[in-house]
């Protein structure tokens, strides 16, 4: 076998896989969840049937041989519904960002202004030392420079931050 002939092989399994993969989703996740209730639910099922119907005249083709003007305007139409999909679930994704940002401003847990800057020489809560550089007490740090140690915001690793 020819890699050209596996690569063959292998992509009309893929094609077949997936197809029925997206045909399937839909119906076992109704066991244990009704998308029907959430317009996430909807956004995504209905990719998942765009996915299928885009794969179906390639399935057709490759498993029965059917080859049909109409099949290939439908998996044209289901190829643009698939970019109009994923639009809406942009739209989705802006509106749930938005929301929470509101949400969390009317429960005082945000405050409208900007976080501070991060402290130089600091990545989350270790400080960074850079070869050659001394800790801000004028010492280098266990491990020798370019060593990274866990640092306490309130003070430095050897004595009050300055």
């Amino acid at each position: 076998m020819t890699q050209a002939q596996f690569l063959a092989d292998a992509g009309q399994r893929l094609i077949n896989g997936v197809f029925i993969v997206s045909v399937l989703f839909p119906v076992v996740t109704t066991f244990f969840w009704a998308w029907w209730r959430s317009e996430w639910g909807w956004n995504i099922i209905l990719l998942e049937a765009c996915i299928a119907a885009t794969l179906l005249p390639a399935v057709l083709l490759i498993d029965f041989g059917i080859d049909d003007i109409t099949l290939r305007w439908i998996q044209a139409a289901a190829l643009l519904l698939v970019g109009a999909v994923i639009i809406w679930r942009g739209v989705l994704i802006w509106r749930t960002q938005r929301a929470g940002s509101t949400r969390e401003l009317e429960s005082g847990r945000a405050t409208s202004r900007a976080p501070a800057p991060p402290t130089p020489g600091m990545r989350g809560r270790f400080r960074v030392y850079w070869p050659g550089s001394p800790s801000i007490s004028g010492h280098q740090p266990p491990g020798g420079a370019g060593a990274c140690q866990p640092h306490d915001q309130r003070r430095g690793l050897y004595g009050p931050l300055l």
